[in-house]
């Protein structure tokens, strides 16, 4: 009787049905994990929006996710709001093709899309959820699948955006709706919008829970708080200080003839910098912490400052700019997430930087996308590394963001650093490979990583600034990228002296899209 019930279901609802009526029909017991996943939060647990006791560190990483959750397993695709279902409990999106795919009121809209071709098609169910989610929502993707094979994302929490003039009220109920609560909210200015980093208080994946936000109409903006890491390789045992090549290579003694960075305000966003470093003397403004971690000085943020600024046994690209530290990576595990990132930007912004430095990578994020783009409409230059996760890696963000100028790394002898990323949207390059950089504690070193060459070309505009205030972003560009000189196949090593003494340029309107 079973089978000829679902012969005639098949036949009139189409395959999808099938799976639904033999879950139905089954008996035997849910395994443990299962269990965990098909049974609602309990009521009482703490309140809807309210922290849980005992709050987990709210960056702690995993490679493994909980039971249940599937990140290591290609998401099947977008979650859409489930039309008044419960957000707690199993998420449809569990059962491959069911109705974690189905938007909120079950079916596509339009003419020739009955329940057996919505739940059949592949192709009507990826044109609908594009429709109804659009830029809103993040791409979906596994989550241990960073360029080093760690997480791509924090595993319980979102990244929210909501008009600044939606009511405290009325974002405490969105947040009820989703079963996520308050961790911290940021008021952008310089996006016009509130940011809210919240956790989930079940097991849900993030995607997926931002996908579902993404396609509420109080929602800007959601994606999972992704991670980001500095780029830098592994220090050099060799702690002996070498010529600072490049002085030369860069031609940057001959640029400090016209123009040094004399007051210019470049924002870096960062690990901690050793403010009292000798080299760093009098250069630092103010500083910010988005982590609220405290701690000293970090290798890797004190390096790029020195990069930018130094003054003493070393010389950065712009001695004597003025630097504006954002901390939003730990120093423990030289990580970063959107939510920091967002504060440092809108920090930034509102101290009156003229560059951002950002020597990081990490994933396509929407969120993130939203301030550069609002910052670049200032006028601010911002610039990033490429990348250390190799040729074959994909693009890495924020370089690969059109508004960014992306830096590679090259050595001393003008080649390629070998763990570079590649690609069209890679603007400029500069030395990257066993650099001399400045240390925490008054130390120096030498360091490897396009980390180091971004920050070059961010002194560097500095000292184009300076001789030019009204530079907009893309004559910026236009004026660093024509100016540098061709050290190979694909690879323009910026020349500092031609670009600050370049005339006009034309901007060049933004640079290649992305490969992806």
């Amino acid at each position: 009787m079973l089978v000829d019930l679902l012969v005639r279901a098949r036949a009139a609802l189409g395959p999808a049905l099938i799976v639904v009526a033999a879950l139905v029909a089954t008996t035997a017991p849910l395994s443990p994990a299962a269990a965990q996943m098909s049974t609602a939060p309990p009521t009482s647990g703490p309140p809807m929006n309210d922290p849980p006791p005992n709050d987990p560190p709210t960056t702690a990483p995993t490679n493994n996710p909980p039971a249940g959750r599937g990140h290591d397993m290609p998401p099947m695709g977008v979650d859409m709001p489930m039309g008044g279902m419960p957000m707690g409990g199993m998420p449809m999106g569990g059962m491959p093709g069911m109705g974690g795919d189905m938007p909120g009121g079950g079916m596509p809209d339009g003419p020739g899309a009955g329940p057996a071709d919505w739940m059949s098609n592949p192709m009507l169910m990826q044109r609908e959820r594009e429709r109804r989610s659009g830029d809103r929502t993040a791409r979906l993707m596994p989550n241990a699948n960073a360029a080093d094979g760690g997480e791509q994302y924090v595993p319980d929490e979102v990244v929210i955006t909501v008009a600044s003039t939606l009511s405290g009220d009325d974002i405490k109920a969105l947040l009820k709706r989703y079963n996520v609560y308050v961790i911290e909210q940021e008021d952008s200015e310089l996006g016009g919008v509130s940011i809210i980093r919240a956790r989930i208080l079940d097991q849900r994946d993030p995607l997926k829970v931002a996908a579902s936000l993404g396609g509420d109409d109080q929602v800007t903006l959601a994606a999972p708080n992704f991670v980001y890491r500095l780029q830098r390789a592994p220090e050099s045992s060799d702690a002996s200080p070498p010529l600072q090549y490049s002085l030369t290579n860069l031609r940057l003694t001959q640029a400090h003839g016209v123009a040094r960075g004399d007051a210019v305000l470049v924002g870096m966003i960062d690990s901690a910098v050793d403010p009292g470093h000798p080299d760093l003397d009098g250069t630092i403004v103010a500083i910010f912490d988005a982590t609220g971690s405290g701690g000293g000085g970090h290798p890797h943020g004190t390096a790029v400052a020195s990069l930018i600024a130094g003054h003493g046994k070393l010389t950065g690209s712009a001695p004597r700019a003025r630097l504006l530290v954002a901390r939003a990576f730990d120093g423990r595990n030289a990580k970063g997430n959107s939510f920091t990132v967002l504060k440092s930007i809108d920090w930034l912004a509102g101290r009156g930087a003229r560059i951002i430095n950002m020597s990081f990578a990490g994933p396509e994020d929407p969120t993130v996308r939203r301030l550069i783009n609002a910052a670049y409409a200032r006028g601010i230059v911002l610039i990033a590394a490429a990348g250390n996760a190799g040729p074959k890696s994909p693009p890495l963000y924020p370089a690969a963001e059109p508004k960014v100028i992306a830096v590679t790394a090259t050595d001393a002898g003008d080649r390629l650093y070998g763990s570079a990323n590649r690609g069209g949207y890679i603007a400029i390059a500069a030395p990257g490979v066993d650099v001399f950089v400045a240390a925490p504690d008054g130390g120096y070193g030498i360091q490897s990583g396009t980390s180091f060459s971004a920050a070059e070309i961010s002194g560097i505009a500095a000292l184009m600034i300076q001789r030019q205030p009204k530079l907009t972003p893309d004559q910026l560009r236009a004026r660093l990228v024509a100016s540098a000189r061709a050290a190979g196949p694909g690879v323009k090593v910026a020349d500092a002296y031609k670009a600050v003494t370049a005339g006009p340029t034309a901007a060049a309107g933004g640079k290649p899209k992305a490969r992806r």
